[in-house]
């Protein structure tokens, strides 16, 4: 009976250690996911600031156009402090949109590791673990509605 026991102990380890190393390496892949990700948001941000300063060359110089025909006597429509506060926000939701949607992405692999996880506790009858899973579950799926939210400009930029 006490070998029996001593048994299961082990076997219940086993499929622990495989649990542990299963999430391991989901995570070491999802956070080299995240590292490619963040470089492709870095150049992203690098593209977005080059377009900005581009428009902003353009904004100045259709400004001195501007003033120089008011000078002349032409009567014209300021438009130079709309614009610029449009390009100055350009830039920071686009990021911040894009960077909502990758997280969403980012989360999809976690969830399912998750929600495999629940099943696999199910089948093995061990309802703790699997509340536990599907708890988690919950949470990354709240996180990813979030994220979607966010990227469709609903949400907090």
């Amino acid at each position: 009976m006490i070998v029996a026991e001593i048994e299961a102990l082990f076997g219940l380890a086993e499929r622990l250690n495989r649990k542990n190393r299963t999430l391991v390496e989901v995570a070491a892949r999802t956070l080299m996911a995240d590292a490619g990700k963040i470089n492709e948001l870095r150049k992203e941000r690098d593209a977005l600031a080059a377009w900005k300063d581009d428009a902003m060359r353009e904004l100045t110089a259709l400004q001195q156009v501007t003033h120089q025909l008011a000078h002349n006597g032409a009567m014209c429509w300021d438009y130079s402090r709309d614009a610029r506060a449009v390009m100055d926000r350009e830039p920071a939701t686009s990021l911040a949109r894009r960077d909502a949607s990758m997280k969403t992405e980012a989360l999809e692999p976690l969830r399912e590791k998750f929600q495999r996880d629940a099943d696999e506790a199910e089948e093995d009858g061990d309802v703790t673990a699997q509340l536990h899973w599907l708890r988690t579950v919950m949470h990354v799926e709240i996180l990813q509605k979030e994220y979607r939210k966010q990227a469709e400009g609903n949400g907090d930029e």
